[in-house]
């Protein structure tokens, strides 16, 4: 109607008036029985016109001004402490001439954060803003903005370790603005230039050592760590453990062995069995506790052969199934073989119960569930007879009773999401169900076509199987709170519903 006041017509049966401008909600129309599914504004703005799915046309009258006046009363609270979204909003200005001073503080904050992230332009316009809001507020924006560039260049200089370019400049910048504060993430105003460099350059050197010791270098980490020592003498030097660590040497052998159990790892999962055993022989003779796989839940692992025969094996039950899912099954087994001979009794499906141990199986698992993904994110994509001849395709292979019957679930399922649920009901469906009827995943699926289909006592029916079943206490609660809709004649699956399953 004005250029920002937009209706839309919604699915909840109502019509909305937004405020475009700030992307704001300012009032619900509610009256149809059914989604909207049109909606006109009058010349005037001051009407608006809708149609619903009831078969009704309804006339709405309101006072546009009166409502946006309302609507910014509303908003009051939002638009103080989002000083941005008020600056274009000119009604709500002149209609509560106090919001401008409330709103000045959060104006200024937010041309701080903007210069502390390096956008002055944007802080100069928002200080400029903030104090034609408030002539009585004791800044200058052009000066306030120069000294919040200065300690920018200051903590850029400290972020590489220049210790004295970085005091150079937060001087420089105290001395524009006598108040700055260059840590806002400590409490009190930290204005020391010598102490703030300190700090900040402490820090930096500490992540430089670090970097060091990933490369492998014990001499330059411990001598960077010893120079944030230099400067901080209670620093940190391994914030991710427990206590202060304060021993450069004890703390660079413990990275440096870490980076080097890492880099093992990436060799076992190339299949590089003996590059990995050196590699955690390395990081053992640097650090004796050193734990060799941090990945298990257990005790600190020490044994390097094990320990590289399980990264070894998994990586190449990792290249299986990549290779498995792009069709490769020839390769893939080899892949899984290659996991078996390292280590003989290694899982080489670990993604469904039980131990897997016959490697043209889990290729052709694999191989389908990548076929089955395949198919899915065609039907996400609207494209039906695409996924269709995908799960034909599986059906094809001949698969095992197991696999055909995910796939004809996954196929009832998400096809029933994106609209073809009347096509694969008594097909899909029923065909998943009777491969595997006391599934409570495929009774769930087959539920829910069933209530998309006016089937409630039979999506009941199904429900009540998973509920009966599952642990998930979410998924139990979700699915009693439909079944409770259905007994009582009612659909859950609105659109709104659908989209997030």
């Amino acid at each position: 109607s004005d250029g920002k006041t937009v209706a839309s017509g919604s699915l909840d049966n109502t019509i909305k008036i937004w405020d475009s401008s700030i992307g704001k909600l300012i009032h619900n129309l509610t009256g149809h029985s059914q989604a909207v599914i049109s909606v006109a504004f009058s010349s005037d703005g001051k009407t608006v016109a809708s149609g619903s799915g009831d078969k009704t046309i309804k006339i709405w009258y309101f006072d546009l001004d009166n409502l946006l006046s309302r609507s910014c009363q509303k908003l009051k609270a939002y638009l103080i402490t989002h000083p941005e979204d008020l600056e274009p909003l000119t009604f709500c200005q002149e209609q509560n001439p106090d919001i401008l001073l409330a709103a000045v503080p959060f104006m200024v904050t937010a041309g701080e954060t903007s210069a502390r992230n390096g956008n002055f332009e944007d802080a100069l316009a928002k200080f400029k803003t903030a104090k034609k809001w408030d002539s009585k507020l004791d800044i200058n924006p052009k000066v306030k903005t120069d000294s919040l560039r200065l300690e920018f260049a200051g903590r850029e200089l400290a972020k590489k370790g220049d210790f004295d370019g970085a005091i150079i400049k937060f001087k420089q910048a105290k001395q524009l603005n006598a108040k700055i504060d260059f840590d806002t993430d400590t409490d009190g105003v930290q204005n020391d230039p010598e102490k703030v460099a300190k700090e900040l350059v402490s820090q930096a050197l500490v992540q430089q050592g670090r970097e060091q010791a990933y490369k492998g270098d014990v001499d330059g980490a411990t001598a960077k760590l010893k120079q944030a020592q230099q400067l901080n003498a209670k620093i940190d030097l391994d914030d991710n453990t427990e206590g202060v660590q304060t021993n450069p040497q004890a703390v660079t052998k413990k990275l440096v062995s870490e980076a080097l159990v890492k880099q093992g790892k990436d060799l076992a999962t190339q299949g590089n069995f003996d590059g990995a055993v050196a590699k955690l022989k390395q990081a053992q003779k640097l650090d004796a506790k050193v734990d060799l796989d941090t990945d298990t839940p257990s005790d600190v692992e020490t044994n390097i052969q094990a320990v590289a025969k399980d990264f070894t094996s998994k990586g190449f039950i990792a290249q299986g199934k990549q290779l498995a899912r792009q069709g490769d099954i020839r390769d893939a087994v080899a892949k899984l073989k290659q996991a078996q001979r390292i280590q003989p009794k290694v899982d080489i499906n670990p993604d469904i119960d039980g131990v897997q141990n016959n490697p043209e199986k889990v290729a052709q698992d694999f191989y389908i569930a990548g076929l089955i993904d395949e198919a899915e994110e065609q039907l996400k994509q609207d494209e039906y007879s695409k996924a269709q001849a995908i799960y034909k395709r599986i059906e094809n292979l001949k698969p095992t009773k197991e696999n055909l019957a995910k796939s004809e679930n996954s196929f009832c399922r998400q096809a029933s999401l994106q609209g073809y649920v009347k096509i694969v009901i008594n097909d899909a469906c029923e065909k998943a169900v009777k491969l595997a009827p006391n599934n409570p995943y495929i009774r769930d699926s087959r539920g829910l076509a069933r209530a998309l289909t006016g089937n409630f006592q039979g999506a009941i029916e199904d429900f009540q199987v998973f509920i009966e079943s599952t642990d998930n206490a979410d998924q139990k609660k979700q699915r009693e709170s439909w079944v409770k809709d259905l007994q009582a004649g009612n659909n859950p699956f609105t659109p709104e519903v659908l989209e997030k399953l």
